[in-house]
């Protein structure tokens, strides 16, 4: 009889209870005898040792049978691996065989980059829905890419860097919509603002991803997501939206609270010499709750989608230059 894996781990709970409750009522008589006969120490001591052992039989079988119906999960998203692949394949497709090129007006590459976006956000849709199934929380998938903003400092010209949001899943899209557009067009999230992005984005190769299971006491943590979350709080609701928030204050701006980024990068390898390390961003995905993530497997499912992006993000972005340039062109 085949079992679903909710239920396996229904009944592997119940029996670690029944389990418990055994060992409780297995005690008894040797508390009573301890406290209210002269006990026999032999005998006591052989007691506690059976009580024990059982005991810890009992919790290694519930640690196994948890680590068992996490693997059981990743192995029953197979599908959703798939339809990743596919999502990532008609992208490139169709970056492939509609590349407006040189010739292309504006109005083709404003449906050529919609388009494209569209497409990217199937790939995202897919990747949230694997881990919302993986750790029974609302996840959120987003690309966050880099652009240059150049400003005089004491008479120099300086490059700056800022991170935007090019595309999230599908529900996140047409929730921060508004606020991703205000962030850009205030340059509110600048790269030397963001350490922790930033190092994952560095071309020294360092550092190429994070995982954090709490955000709030994770040392390295430091977000102009926070000051732009506040805004759209504010402009919905100040009121608490759950239960903690309402029993011990907000204490926390963000909607998530674990996270997992991985950068977007090319790096040389033996087939190309003499090839810069190229880094277009990170993909992030992130959790409402605490504690959810498995750094060792997830991360991997990340990078896995993160270097399947590079190249179609990669074409993404000199389509975009080439927008602007032609936009230029035409103003100018």
């Amino acid at each position: 009889m085949y079992l679903s894996t909710r239920a396996k781990l229904f009944w592997a709970w119940v029996a670690g209870f029944i389990g418990f409750v055994g060992t409780l009522v297995g005690a008894w008589s040797l508390i009573r005898d301890w406290f209210f006969s002269a006990p026999d120490m032999v005998s006591q001591f052989a007691q506690i040792y059976v009580l024990a052992v059982a005991a810890l039989l009992s919790v290694l079988a519930l640690f196994r049978t948890y680590q068992t119906v996490r693997k059981e999960r990743y192995a029953n998203l197979t599908g959703q691996y798939h339809r990743i692949a596919h999502a990532v394949r008609d992208l490139q497709t169709f970056l492939e065989r509609n590349d407006p090129g040189a010739r292309g007006s504006k109005k083709a590459y404003e449906a050529y980059l919609g388009t494209s976006k569209a497409l990217t956000v199937k790939v995202l849709d897919q990747l949230s829905a694997i881990f919302s199934q993986l750790t029974g929380t609302t996840c959120r998938a987003t690309i966050k890419l880099t652009y240059p903003i150049e400003r005089t400092v004491k008479g120099e010209k300086k490059e700056f860097l800022y991170f935007y949001a090019y595309a999230r899943d599908d529900a996140s899209l047409k929730r921060l919509r508004e606020l991703d557009n205000w962030r850009v067009e205030n340059d509110h999230d600048g790269h030397h603002l963001n350490p922790l992005f930033a190092s994952i984005c560095d071309r020294t190769g360092s550092r190429m991803h994070f995982c954090s299971n709490d955000l709030k006491n994770y040392p390295e943590f430091i977000s102009t997501s926070a000051t732009a979350y506040r805004r759209l709080s504010s402009a919905a609701s100040d009121a608490p939206r759950n239960w903690r928030e309402r029993l011990f204050g907000k204490d926390w701006e963000l909607p998530y609270r674990s996270a997992i980024c991985c950068a977007i990068r090319q790096g040389p390898f033996a087939e190309i010499d003499g090839a810069d390390t190229q880094i277009h961003g990170f993909l992030g995905v992130d959790s409402e709750s605490r504690g959810v993530f498995v750094e060792r497997w997830d991360a991997e499912i990340v990078f896995a989608v993160a270097d399947s992006l590079f190249r179609p993000l990669d074409k993404i972005l000199r389509a975009q230059a080439a927008a602007q340039k032609l936009d230029y062109e035409i103003r100018s």
